[in-house]
Parts: C-alpha cells; structure tokens; sequence
C-alpha cells in the first residue's frame, strides 16, 4: 500500500512536470508568433526591435516567468 502511494506522487510530479513544459512551450510559440508579426509589419532591424519591445514584452516576461518556474521546480 505505501509503495502503491509513492509510485502515485511520482507519476503525479511527472505529469504535473510535463503540464509544466508544455505550457512554456505555447508561451514561447507565441513569443516566436509575435516576432513573425513584427517582421511582417516591418523591414528594418530597428523598427523590428522597437515593435518586439512594445508589442512582444507581457508576452517574452511571461514565457520568462514559465521558464522560471520550471527550472526553478527542478
């Protein structure tokens, strides 16, 4: 009974571990989305950085804070 409980917390770390990947990965698809857009609206590397940093800044904070939070549980 006590190692049928302890393989259960194991599995549920795994799988809460692997939520945890798979919601930084579409934190950083949309990162990668926001970019595009920003390369698409303009031709210059200044104004594509300018339209990153205004545009893209909750989004690139939230991918960091996922990614935080991830290495942060290992």
């Amino acid at each position: 009974m006590r190692r049928t409980l302890v393989v259960l917390a194991l599995l549920f770390a795994v799988v809460m571990s692997h939520n945890e990947v798979r919601n930084c990965d579409k934190e950083l698809m949309a990162s990668y989305k926001c970019i595009n857009g920003c390369k698409a609206k303009h031709s210059g590397k200044k104004e594509i950085d300018d339209c990153a940093h205004s545009e893209c800044k909750v989004i690139f904070e939230a991918e960091m804070d996922c990614l935080k939070k991830y290495y942060y549980y290992y």
